[in-house]
């Protein structure tokens, strides 16, 4: 049992523990099933949220008691990963096949299947570490994959969930196959899956959020065939239809027009995109490789143009700053003489307007530094034109925002500058008599 799993059990054992040590006399009596005990689980769950809301119980410990109440009743099949969302390896494929798929994946076990078996279609089950160790030895080419396999669980869909978490406990196993009446398999049940209806979701180190579509190489990309095609379309930047079908495995199938094999392609979109069946079964493609064949951009090509056309307005208007800024400067410099010889013009219209100077000089290098960033964004922008480069359109958004902002923050400086600059004019039309009555009257 891993670390995690050992942290899980403790809990819940924890939980077990609290309840007993503040459980009130009736509920103690049904978990002893003692005379007077409740006789059904809503009995029983009323209790556990009766001793919440009196604070008896924590709010973690009484989930994790209802979700130990909830699997009472539950079978494997209700838990179980359905057969066609399994991940596991074929029992022809390669070990170097196989070392490469465990590398990106970092699982620690698979179940090992021969889909062209039907007398057989169980193989076994591959410890990571197994395959590590023939790495280490050298014997990646000597060595097949059911050589190498363990033995791997079966157990029927109608088992109980309670009793198979016992079975997993005590076997020190962590994952069973499921089979349905004829013998075929029908799924895959995990120690996680159940402790995660207990405790909640089990995250480890592993888990990818998306598990959709996942991201190989710079061009490559793995799809599970039942990705959705809008979401496909919305990833990958492209306009595939969804009149015939609903996912990207069903469209595959469609263009193929027979049973589809392992490692045959297809190539969508004129050519733009190959995409390639990693894993099948005798109904359905279960996982494609998805790479792209040339650069291409449907949508990243809008947000690019209209990126230029913000960074070329945040340009513009930073120069119409500079230029107000310049004007303002002029213009006071030129009255700094009447200033001192007028100590009674409005000295505070000057400062006023010369500290709106200041502001829009600031401002206009604002903008032109909004600029050179939303220019090298839209660079970077160029250069990842690939399908479902998302971090590209990310790029491009916020480089969008930040020219907009600045824009923005451009023009409201502008209207700044044009109040001092009418108060400096106002100061310097009535400033002006003033100086040339006390001139005519010196001269007088």
């Amino acid at each position: 049992m891993s670390l995690l799993e050992k942290i899980k059990f403790e809990k819940i054992k924890a939980a077990s523990q609290e309840l007993i040590n503040k459980g009130r006399q009736k509920l103690i009596a049904s978990l002893t099933n003692k005379p007077g005990s409740v006789e059904s689980a809503s009995d029983l769950l009323q209790q556990i949220e009766y001793l919440h809301k009196n604070q008896a119980l924590d709010i973690h410990i009484a989930k994790m008691l209802k979700g130990v109440l909830s699997i009472s009743n539950l079978r494997a099949r209700d838990l179980m990963i359905p057969r066609a969302h399994i991940d596991y390896f074929e029992a022809e494929q390669s070990l170097r096949e196989v070392l490469d798929e465990v590398l990106e994946y970092g699982r620690s076990r698979y179940p090992i299947l021969d889909d062209n078996n039907e007398d057989q279609e169980t193989i076994g089950l591959l410890f990571t570490k197994d395959l590590l160790r023939v790495l280490i030895d050298q014997q990646v080419d000597e060595l097949t994959l059911p050589q190498i396999s363990k033995p791997i669980k079966i157990i029927p869909e109608t088992k109980h969930v309670t009793t198979l978490l016992q079975e997993f406990q005590s076997s020190h196993t962590h994952l069973a196959l499921v089979v349905n009446e004829f013998g075929e398999i029908s799924g895959l049940i995990t120690i996680e899956d159940i402790l995660e209806e207990i405790v909640g979701d089990i995250s480890d180190e592993f888990d990818k959020e998306d598990q959709f579509i996942q991201q190989v190489s710079k061009t490559s990309f793995d799809v599970l065939a039942k990705t959705p095609i809008y979401l496909f379309n919305e990833a990958f930047g492209v306009e595939l239809s969804e009149n015939e079908f609903d996912t990207i495995g069903g469209y595959v199938f469609g263009l193929l027009g027979h049973m589809p094999i392992r490692n045959e392609s297809v190539e969508l979109l004129e050519g733009k995109l190959n995409a390639r069946i990693t894993q099948v079964n005798d109904r359905q493609i279960l996982k494609l490789r998805i790479r792209a064949l040339q650069d291409f951009s449907v949508k990243l090509d809008k947000e690019l143009s209209e990126l230029n056309n913000q960074s070329e307005a945040v340009a513009s208007v930073a120069q119409h700053l500079e230029d107000k800024a310049t004007s303002l400067q002029d213009q006071l410099a030129n009255q700094e003489g009447a200033q001192e010889q007028e100590p009674q013009v409005n000295q505070q219209a000057y400062a006023h307007a010369q500290e709106k100077v200041e502001q829009a000089s600031q401002k206009a290098e604002q903008a032109k530094e909004k600029a050179k960033i939303v220019e090298q964004m839209a660079q970077d922008g160029i250069s990842a034109q690939e399908p479902s480069q998302a971090q590209a359109l990310e790029v491009a958004e916020q480089a969008v925002k930040q020219a907009q902002e600045a824009v923005s923050q451009a023009e409201k400086a502008t209207q700044e500058v044009q109040q001092p600059q009418e108060a400096t004019e106002t100061s310097l039309a009535q400033a002006t008599p003033n100086l040339e009555t006390k001139d005519q009257a010196s001269k007088e």
